[in-house]
């Protein structure tokens, strides 16, 4: 007998109607989805009725077997596909926080996977949230002979989200224009007199203008009138005392606002090239028409035996809604600006995650200003399944990538080396954003990690969320679950600064915390030496608190996939997955000093890897002068 396989929706209508065919079996259940109310309400409508099955281990075996293909199969794409509006896309970009296309082709492996394992007689109900995973689900597998599939998707659905995404698409698209053009405004009142970088008493000398690219918020204003990178801490101090001109080109998070931003950088008295300054009201209509029209479909070759052309279709169409390349296309019209105004640009520093503004300024600067030297710096973490980072040998001489990749240490060095970057561009620095990490003692910090669980009387758990708002959400209920109940632990709830608590809290319609459980605004640094233990899933502060010899608590997540910054030294962190085995092993650490001190002394020799210190060698490198051998 074959064994059927019922594909539905998250919705309560699919679900019974799905029940209703499955009565009188003991059938099973498993969940292909991000959003965490709808996966709950899922486990509260199948409970007693349908055993659940969690794929969040078998999701995270086929993601760690079929990464490398899959960066593969998109540099097949990138061969034949190769072009500003390509690399302006998802699809290339392969960052999965972004593009869902990595993480639904698992979720095809892993539902093909599931199902092998399954007898023939009681059902498999795969409730899946994407339409077209759906889609591509049953049309997969179909082709098997062993199972039956139903499928069917509600009358009108089809024609229902073609209005709504045309819809959601072009009123995104009128709040683009308006928003850019306010910005244009806005930047033109705040710097009436934008800062001389063409004369020459101006900043600008006869070798050129060094710029660096950075986030903006108010962590870069410790004072109305100081000014500190969040990025790349003191490297303009270095800049300053070798007497190279330089200025910032700012990106104001979306956490604060944009006029509030500008006026700070003005009142700061810190040089800078706004984009904003330079765009006119033309650039942004004109990326408005380039980019307007919808995606059509493309022949693709198949992914481990499947067909995931619809996949790939999804994605483009939902970067249509939201409009990401023509906000990233304003980013090479601004550069084609400075251009036109003739400033000389010796050096474009920036940030390096491989995402679609950092190929923007690429191709511009190719086409726009060939002979300026192009640097990415990888500051932060680099999780082996942030593919973003990664290139494919076919596509490697093609995407628009920095003349020299600097690194913060010797691990990320490696892993990008191994990941299709050429090792002749590649340079390991150090630590600049984590400076104060490599800047104590190593007896002071080992007495750190030693005592902090021996002598701290009032011991606090730390839990840094994700800018992932499913992983978010998952952490934060997870937590909650765990350590709702007044258990007599102080918990701190330390949310990513792109999404605050009441976003999160919104999404999970939760309502107010226990006492014990706290939401703080304070910095990580100043919360991890006060810390007795840190939860995470996906955040760099796990690596800081590996420095700091704090005990760390990898959460796995039961629905997407792991982006652990420590998943190549797993020994160094306990991992669980669910709340009880959360709260027991935050119960180990707190009872068990002397093993919670083993992990953490392993993991301080190896914090060096991450984070290596920094010296005049590390700032030379961004000079463009032959560096040191390192």
């Amino acid at each position: 007998m074959p064994l059927q396989i019922l594909i539905v929706a998250p919705s309560r209508r699919a679900l019974s109607r799905a029940l209703r065919r499955a009565r009188g079996t003991s059938a099973r259940w498993a969940y292909f989805g991000e959003t965490m109310p709808k996966a709950l309400a899922c486990s509260r409508r199948l409970q007693g009725i349908a055993e659940q099955m969690m794929i969040g281990p078998l999701l995270q075996e086929v993601g760690q077997k079929c990464r490398g293909e899959f960066i593969e199969y998109i540099g097949c794409l990138s061969a034949a596909r190769a072009s500003d509006s390509w690399w302006l896309g998802s699809v290339s970009e392969k960052n999965p926080y972004v593009s869902k296309l990595f993480l639904h082709a698992c979720y095809l492996l892993t539902a093909e996977r599931l199902m092998s394992g399954q007898a023939g007689g009681a059902p498999l109900l795969l409730v899946v949230e994407n339409r077209a995973v759906r889609q591509t689900l049953a049309t997969h597998l179909r082709t098997k002979k062993t199972v039956e599939v139903v499928w069917q998707e509600p009358w009108g659905s089809k024609v229902l989200g073609w209005l709504t995404e045309t819809a959601e698409c072009w009123i995104r698209r009128g709040w683009f224009v308006a928003r850019h053009l306010g910005r244009i405004v806005a930047a033109r009142l705040l710097q009436p007199r934008p800062q001389d970088f063409g004369s020459p008493s101006g900043l600008r000398a006869a070798s050129g203008l060094m710029l660096l690219r950075s986030w903006v918020d108010q962590r870069c204003f410790p004072e109305p009138v100081t000014y500190r990178s969040i990025n790349f801490g003191d490297l303009h101090h270095f800049l300053n005392a070798q007497r190279r001109p330089w200025a910032i080109v700012p990106s104001v998070l979306p956490t604060w606002s944009f006029w509030r931003g500008v006026r700070s950088l003005v009142r700061s008295g810190v040089p800078f090239l706004l984009p904003q300054r330079s765009l006119q009201a033309t650039d942004v209509l004109r990326a408005v028409i380039r980019w307007g029209r919808r995606p059509k479909p493309e022949p693709c070759p198949l992914f481990q035996g499947a067909d995931i052309s619809l996949l790939i279709l999804d994605d483009q169409r939902r970067d249509w809604v939201l409009g990401r390349s023509p906000t990233n296309a304003l980013l090479g019209a601004a550069v084609r600006r400075w251009a036109e105004a003739g400033i000389p640009i010796h050096t474009f520093i920036y940030t390096f995650e491989n995402h679609l503004w950092e190929k923007a300024f690429c191709l511009a600067f190719r086409e726009f200003f060939p002979a300026t030297r192009l640097i990415g710096y990888q500051d932060a973490n680099l999780p082996a399944m942030a593919l973003n980072f990664f290139v494919a040998r076919g596509e490697a001489s093609m995407v628009p990538l920095p003349d020299l990749l600097i690194t913060n240490g010797r691990y990320s060095f490696d892993l990008l080396a191994q990941g299709g970057h050429d090792p002749a561009r590649l340079r390991r620095g150090g630590a600049i954003r984590y400076r104060y990490l490599t800047e104590a003692g190593r007896e002071d910090k080992e007495s750190r990690g030693k005592n902090r669980l021996e002598e701290r009387e009032d011991p606090c758990v730390l839990v840094t969320t994700s800018i992932s708002e499913a992983l978010a959400c998952e952490l934060l209920w997870k937590t909650i679950e765990a350590f709702g109940r007044d258990s007599g632990i102080p918990v701190v709830l330390k949310c990513h600064p792109g999404l605050p608590f009441p976003v999160l809290s919104r999404q999970l319609g939760a309502g107010s915390l226990p006492a014990h459980i706290t939401v703080s605004d304070r910095s990580v640094s100043e919360l991890l030496p006060r810390a007795a233990v840190l939860l995470y899933m996906d955040s760099t502060t796990s690596l800081e608190a590996l420095a700091l010899g704090v005990p760390l608590v990898h959460v796995s997540s039961d629905y997407g996939l792991d982006f652990d910054p420590l998943d190549g030294v797993p020994e160094v962190r306990a991992s669980v997955r669910d709340p009880e085995q959360l709260f027991k092993a935050v119960q180990a650490v707190l009872g068990s000093p002397a093993r919670a001190t083993d992990r953490t002394r392993r993991g301080q020799e190896l914090s060096p890897e991450f984070f290596e210190p920094v010296d005049e060698s590390v700032y030379r490198l961004f000079l463009g002068e032959t560096p040191l051998s390192r």
